[in-house]
């Protein structure tokens, strides 16, 4: 369980309670992109989405510095970030090592930044900086020289050893050196030097690197979301103990794996200052006007309820403070009630996402060895604990279960899930609600599903499977997305990108894997007269106004320009505007109105039935 450090140095240390305010750290990331000759040889990565063929691995490398700074600009613009070169023909940097050439100085992320990084070329490169003519392991010395200069670190020794050194002085500093071995994939990387730069100041034999472990384009294609996660701090939700019987106990903390992302909350600047606006609030005296430094006393009932109450209960003046107290049911914490087998949990029990328990060593020393023989204990006999949970001195009791979980990994050897528990909120009897019989179909016969019905669904089940390749956490948020590129947009001076949405359904796409279960299900169940609303064929309608001779010659011109049956084929209708797919529909008689997708469907379908 040591290999899932909950208690590292940038989880925050809070006291009580889900909402509290963060305390957020500044970082100050420097990229140290190797330049020699080999660097600038294709990728090979044609296939990976997001690359294109020509793509080098210098041109790879530029990309991931600036999504990096894309993404702090939004999120974390206080952050200091640095782009060097080492292994150049030119030098330049503040103390003129030889060979390194920094090409943004320490400093916040800016749409300039940006904007002067996306403009390097491998041309413009060449001219402006250049490559070393050959390869000499005082590069790298002088690029961490240089890199430690920038972080304003101290100092160490020669050669190999003082390039260890100068590794293990930034690892000292806090700061985490990654190795990222471009190479293309029927070639081998040796990382026996790299393991002692990866791992300065540890066991450099027996560390397993990034690459040992995993593979480089795995690596590469995971790293936005490594930097998207590092983006967002480790923050306990909260630390209890756990109270056994007999007064024993340990001390947990407590995490939330799934907070919903939203948007940014808008900062209200001053007209003519542009400053940031600080809203304050005060309490006045209804009769003197003045500021109140002491919070008043509140009347209980409330002046409206006594009123109606006409004198039968008399008004109760009580603080704040002994309101407070009254509430106090019990001290926070979790209190264990008893142990139940695993199979007696449903899903309907839990009424919110879990929260992730890890022992809290820092608080109670000995809770992780007895928080793992529980742990253990719990996954041999496949029980979970339950358990009261009071979160605050003013919070209610509620009921929770704590489920062991086992370590998880992926095929490449990396951490997915920690071992834990993971502390599961259930309803109470009060909370569960039983679904009431409509009174007007009382007595009514219901129809059933005949065995071919049934059939035909589970054929059309099969063929629309996702597969294992799709699984929760694969699609981002439509909305967010949209929003984060109007503001990349506005902040680089660019029009906002064509916005794709992967939650819509791809009716086409489905059409062509599953279209034949589909229409043999709907067949079964609604026969085959059956014309689903807002799809298929218009029907002619009487006194309907057919086009004239005019109109119909500029429809069959316009329906030139493209090949809608070969778009149809090649699944690629999607590209063609709204305006440019209703003229095929006009042309053909077809329904006009309904969403994009539909008009797709709409067109395809009467493209297979002119085939058949």
């Amino acid at each position: 369980m040591a290999d899932y450090d909950y208690n590292a140095d940038d989880v925050d240390a809070e006291e009580e309670g889900f909402e509290r305010e963060f305390i957020p750290t500044r970082d100050n990331v420097i990229f140290l992109i190797d330049v020699q000759h080999s660097m600038f040889e294709g990728a090979g990565l044609k296939d990976t989405e997001g690359f294109e063929e020509s793509d080098t691995w210098f041109d790879v490398a530029l990309r991931v510095a600036r999504e990096f700074l894309k993404m702090h600009i939004i999120s974390s613009d206080s952050d200091k970030i640095a782009i060097a070169f080492y292994g150049t023909r030119v030098t330049q940097n503040a103390n003129n090592f030889e060979n390194v050439y920094t090409l943004q100085d320490l400093d916040e992320p800016t749409a300039q930044r940006i904007r002067d990084l996306d403009s390097i070329r491998e041309q413009e490169f060449e001219e402006r900086v250049g490559s070393a003519p050959e390869k000499s392991p005082d590069h790298l010395k002088n690029g961490l020289w240089a890199a430690q200069q920038l972080l304003n670190s101290g100092s160490s020794k020669a050669y190999k050893r003082l390039i260890v050194a100068r590794a293990t002085t930034l690892h000292e500093a806090n700061v985490t050196v990654e190795v990222f071995p471009l190479i293309k994939p029927e070639r081998s990387f040796a990382m026996g030097f790299w393991n002692h730069i990866v791992h300065a100041g540890e066991d450099a034999e027996t560390g397993t690197s990034f690459s040992e472990g995993a593979d480089t384009l795995y690596r590469l294609q995971s790293l936005p979301g490594l930097l998207r996660h590092r983006g967002y701090r480790k923050r306990t939700a909260g630390r209890a103990r756990l109270v056994f019987p007999e007064g024993f106990q340990l001390a947990v903390a407590m995490y939330a794996l799934i907070q919903p992302a939203t948007k940014s909350s808008p900062v209200y600047l001053h007209a003519v200052k542009n400053e940031p606006l600080r809203i304050e609030s005060a309490l006045i005296c209804q009769d003197t006007g003045a500021i109140l430094t002491e919070v008043p006393k509140r009347m209980f009932p409330k002046k409206a309820d006594a009123e109606k109450l006409a004198g039968r209960i008399p008004p109760v003046v009580i603080s704040t403070q002994e309101l407070r107290e009254l509430k106090i049911v019990k001290d926070p914490g979790l209190y264990l009630l008893g142990f139940k087998a695993r199979s007696c949990l449903r899903s309907w029990h839990t009424w919110r996402q879990s929260t992730f328990v890890y022992p809290d060593e820092h608080s109670m020393p000995g809770s992780t060895t007895a928080f793992i023989a529980l742990h253990e204990a719990m996954l041999q006999a496949d029980r979970i604990a339950v358990c009261t949970y009071v979160r605050t001195r003013n919070s209610e009791p509620r009921l929770v279960a704590l489920m062991a979980a086992q370590e998880e990994k992926d095929d490449y050897g990396e951490q997915v899930a920690p071992p834990g528990m993971h502390m599961l909120h259930l309803c109470f009897a009060d909370d569960i609600r039983t679904p009431e019989s409509d009174p007007n179909l009382v007595g009514t016969s219901f129809p059933e599903a005949s065995e071919d019905q049934i059939a035909a669904a589970e054929a059309m089940i099969d063929k629309l499977s996702m597969g294992d390749s799709a699984y929760v956490g694969m699609f981002q948020n439509p909305m967010l997305q949209r929003h984060y590129q109007v503001l990349e947009a506005l902040a680089l001076g660019e029009l906002p990108p064509e916005f794709e949405d992967k939650l819509q359904p791809d009716i086409q796409g489905m059409q062509g894997v599953g279209g034949a279960a589909i229409d043999a299900f709907r067949t079964s169940v609604y026969g085959n007269s059956y014309d689903e609303p807002g799809f298929g064929a218009k029907r002619p309608t009487a006194g309907k106004k057919r086009p004239n001779p005019e109109e119909e010659a500029v429809l069959k011109e316009a329906m030139a320009d493209f090949d809608y049956q070969g778009l149809a084929a090649k699944g690629t209708l999607g590209k063609l505007k709204v305006d440019e797919l209703k003229k095929y529909l006009k042309a053909n008689g077809l329904k006009l109105t309904g969403k994009k997708d539909e008009l797709i469907q709409r067109i395809t379908e009467h493209i297979e039935k002119g085939k058949a």
